[in-house]
C-alpha cells in the first residue's frame, strides 16, 4: 500500500482509466478508506448504485494486493471475472468445477489479483482456505458509508392474488390474450418464487398462453441448471431474445441486466430486505422507468381479514349456547386484537376510497412505523415455533399500507433501511452542475406507488381468465392385492421417469430434486391400479384415469410400458352387446285358411326356433294336456268312477 494515499481527484482519474465509469463521492470514500488499510468497512447503498465498482476500486491504485470477495452466486463470480477482465486486472473464480490444485497453486504465486469465491467454498473442509483469519470486526475501528437505498425509478405496487396459487392465472397479464408472431414482445420481466418447482409450474402456464414458435422465449432459471444454461440465458436477456424469467434467488444480486422494467415477487414469504434486493433488478439504467410488484396471498389484506373476522361474529351469535353447555371445539378468531384494522367507524367521517383505503385514518408517524416494524424479542419468535408460519411484520406493513395510516408504500422502505440519515453528498460529488451529481443526487419519483397513482397500475391487473373444462371423473377401483405383474410394472415406470427427467432437465434436476417433475408418485400409483383392471387402454383413458398433464409421446410411452407388462385381455376388448329376439307368428292351431299365408314362415322339420311346442292328448285329441293328465275326459278315473256311483264326482 502507498505511504500516503492519493487525492479524491487522482483517484477517480485512475478508475475512469481503468474502468471507464466516473466514481461518485461516496466511492471514493471506500477506496480511500480500503487504501489507508487500517479500517474495517461496512457499505450500504442501493442496486445498481455501484458497489461492484467500489470494492474492485483497490486494485486499480494497487496491483500488487490481493482481494477476496465471497458471493453466493456462481453467476455473478463468471460476470466479474469478466468485468476485471477489460481492465487488464487477473482474476478467477473458484468453484466446485475450478477447485483444483492447479489453480490454487496459481494464487499462491500471486498470479490473479481478485478471487471470487462461494461462502460454501470457503467453509469446506480442506477448501484451501483454512488459513485465512476469521474477521472480527470492531466498532471502534468501523466505517460506515451510507447513501440512500431508494429507487425512484421504479415504481411500487401490491396485488391481492385472485386466483388459486397453483393456477397462476394473476400472471396472465404478462402474456396479452391471442398474441401472435407478429405483434410487439411484452415487457422485459422478472418473476420470483420460492421454490424451484413454482417457478416451472409457473413458465409452463406463461408459455401455454404463447404461440408455439414462441414458447422459447419464456423460461425457468435456477439454481439446478448448468452454468453453460445460465450464462447463455442471461445473454439472452440482455440480447431481447429471452421475454422473462421465472426465476428463483439464483438471479440475484450483482446480476447486470439494465433494461428489466417489470418485477414481480409471488407470495409474501420473504422478508422486506430480500423483496427490495429482488425489486432492485428493475430498471438498474436510471434513464429507464421499471415496476415492481407483489402479488400476495388475500388472507394477508386487512379488508379480507376483517370480513372473516364480521363473518367469525356472526356465527359465533348464531350457535352461542348457555354457559352450562360446553364449548364449540374450533378455533374462534379475536377480532379486537387479531390486527390493527382501521374500521371506518374510528375517526370523524372515515370513508372507505376507491383504491380501497380508509380517508381520515390517523397518519402513523415515523417513529411509531419504526416501533411496529421493529423484530419480535427471541421469546416471542420462540413461543411461535409451534405455530404456523407467520407474515413478517414489515411486509404485513406494507401490504396494508393503505389501512394501517402509513398512506405510502415506499415510506415502508425507507424506514426500514434508514435512508432518512443517509449521506447526501451529490453537490460536492459534482460541483459542475448546480444541482449536483445526477447519478447519486436525490430524485423525486415520478410515479411513487400504487397508493399515490393508482391509474399507473391499471395496465398489470389481473384479467378474467377463463374457467378450464372439469376434469373427467375417474373410473372407481376396487381393492386388489398387488401382483408380480404390478410390481414389475411400477419399476418400468420407475426407470422410465428417471430416463425422461435425465433427458428432460438433466442428470442434476434428478440428483436434487428427483423424478416427480414428469411423473408423480400418486399418478404412477394410479397407473399400476388401472393397468390391473384393464382401464387404459389408449392416452384417453390415460387422462382420464390420472389426470395427468402429459403430451402424447408420452403418454404413448407409458401405454406401451402397461401393455407389455400387463397385456389386454382378448375378451374385454370387445363387449357383448344385449340385442332382443325377433319375434316370429305362432302358426299352431291356426286355422286352416291361414297355413298357407305363413307356411313360408315355419321349418318343414317343427315349428319355428323359439316356440314352445303345444301339448296335444292322444286319447282324447285335444290340446293342452296329455293322456296322463286327470283332466282328460278319457282319464281311467272318470271311467272307474262313473261304474260304481250314480253321481260320479269328478277328481282333482
Amino acid at each position: 500500500m502507498p505511504a500516503e494515499a492519493p487525492s479524491f481527484s487522482a483517484i477517480r482519474e485512475k478508475l475512469q482509466n481503468h474502468f471507464s465509469k466516473r466514481a461518485c463521492l461516496w466511492q471514493l470514500k471506500v477506496t480511500d478508506v480500503f487504501l489507508q488499510n487500517d479500517h474495517d468497512i461496512i457499505c450500504i447503498a442501493g442496486t445498481g448504485m455501484g458497489k461492484t465498482l467500489a470494492f474492485w476500486s483497490p486494485l486499480a491504485l494497487n496491483d500488487t494486493g490481493i482481494l477476496i470477495v465471497v458471493t453466493p452466486l456462481n453467476q455473478l463470480g463468471e460476470q466479474s471475472i469478466s468485468f476485471l477482465k477489460k481492465a487488464g486486472i487477473q482474476s478467477i473464480s473458484i468453484s466446485a468445477e475450478t477447485a483444483s490444485m492447479a489453480n490454487f497453486r496459481g494464487i499462491e504465486d500471486s498470479h490473479y489479483c481478485a478471487i471470487i469465491t462461494s461462502p460454501e467454498q470457503l467453509m469446506k473442509p480442506s477448501g484451501e482456505f483454512e488459513k485465512l483469519l476469521l474477521l472480527h470486526i470492531r466498532s471502534e475501528n468501523l466505517v460506515t458509508i451510507h447513501v440512500s437505498t431508494d429507487h425512484p425509478n421504479i415504481k411500487i405496487g401490491v396485488c391481492k392474488i385472485k386466483y388459486s396459487l397453483a393456477s397462476y392465472a394473476d400472471l396472465a397479464f404478462l402474456i396479452p390474450t391471442g398474441m401472435k408472431i407478429d405483434d410487439p414482445p411484452p415487457l422485459k420481466f422478472l418473476v420470483f418464487f420460492d421454490s424451484i418447482q413454482d417457478g416451472i409450474s409457473a413458465a409452463k402456464y406463461l408459455r401455454v398462453r404463447l404461440p408455439p414458435d414462441l414458447r422459447d422465449k419464456v423460461k425457468w432459471f435456477n439454481s439446478d441448471m448448468t452454468t453453460e444454461f445460465k450464462e447463455a440465458e442471461v445473454t439472452n436477456l440482455v440480447a431481447g431474445d429471452t421475454w422473462g424469467l421465472c426465476t428463483t434467488e439464483a438471479f440475484g444480486m450483482g446480476m447486470d441486466v439494465p433494461d428489466v422494467t417489470l418485477v414481480i415477487q409471488w407470495q409474501a414469504s420473504c422478508k422486506l430486505s430480500a423483496l427490495w434486493q429482488q425489486f432492485g433488478r428493475a430498471a438498474r439504467d436510471h434513464a429507464l422507468e421499471g415496476t415492481a410488484l407483489l402479488f400476495a396471498e388475500k388472507e394477508y389484506f386487512d379488508d379480507v381479514r376483517e370480513d372473516k373476522c364480521k363473518r367469525q361474529e356472526r356465527k359465533n351469535k348464531a350457535t352461542s349456547a348457555p354457559d352450562n353447555q360446553p364449548a364449540a371445539k374450533h378455533r374462534v378468531i379475536n377480532c379486537s386484537t387479531a390486527v390493527g384494522i382501521a374500521h371506518p367507524e374510528e375517526g370523524d367521517g372515515a370513508q372507505a376510497t376507491s383504491s380501497g383505503s380508509v380517508e381520515n385514518t390517523p397518519i402513523v408517524t415515523d417513529a411509531q412505523l419504526r416501533e411496529l416494524m421493529r423484530p419480535a424479542s427471541t421469546l416471542e419468535r420462540a413461543s411461535r415455533q409451534k405455530k404456523e408460519k407467520e407474515l413478517d411484520q414489515a411486509m404485513d406493513l406494507l401490504i396494508n399500507a393503505n389501512y394501517r395510516g402509513v398512506g405510502c408504500r415506499r415510506k415502508i422502505f425507507n424506514i426500514q433501511f434508514d435512508n432518512g440519515s443517509a449521506d447526501s453528498s451529490h453537490l460536492i460529488c459534482d460541483t459542475s452542475d448546480a444541482e449536483g451529481c445526477s447519478h447519486c443526487g436525490p430524485i423525486i419519483p415520478k410515479v411513487c406507488c400504487d397508493i399515490h397513482h393508482p391509474l399507473a397500475f391499471s395496465s398489470f391487473d389481473p384479467i378474467i381468465v377463463p374457467q378450464p373444462p372439469r376434469l373427467p371423473i375417474r373410473s372407481r377401483l376396487a381393492k386388489y392385492t398387488m401382483g408380480p405383474q404390478e410390481f414389475k410394472l411400477c419399476e418400468a415406470l420407475e426407470d422410465w421417469r428417471d430416463q425422461k427427467t435425465v433427458e428432460i432437465y438433466g442428470h442434476p434436476h434428478l440428483i436434487n430434486l428427483g423424478p416427480t417433475v414428469v411423473m408423480g408418485d400418486s399418478v404412477l400409483d394410479r397407473i399400476v391400479d388401472c393397468a390391473h383392471f384393464q382401464k387404459i387402454k389408449i392416452t384417453d383413458n390415460l387422462h382420464k384415469e390420472t389426470h395427468w398433464s402429459v403430451n402424447d409421446n408420452l403418454a404413448r410411452e407409458v401405454i406401451a410400458i402397461i401393455h407389455r407388462i400387463i397385456p389386454i385381455s382378448l375378451y374385454t376388448t370387445a363387449p357383448l352387446k344385449q340385442c332382443p329376439l325377433e319375434a316370429l307368428p305362432l302358426t299352431v292351431n291356426a286355422p286352416n285358411s291361414g297355413l298357407a299365408q305363413h307356411s313360408a314362415h315355419i321349418p318343414s322339420n317343427g315349428p319355428p326356433a323359439g316356440v314352445k311346442k303345444v301339448q296335444k292328448c292322444s286319447t282324447c285329441g285335444q290340446a293342452g294336456h296329455n293322456k296322463r293328465g286327470r283332466i282328460c275326459p278319457m282319464h281311467p278315473s272318470w271311467i272307474s268312477s262313473a261304474a260304481e256311483k250314480e253321481n260320479p264326482r269328478r277328481l282333482v
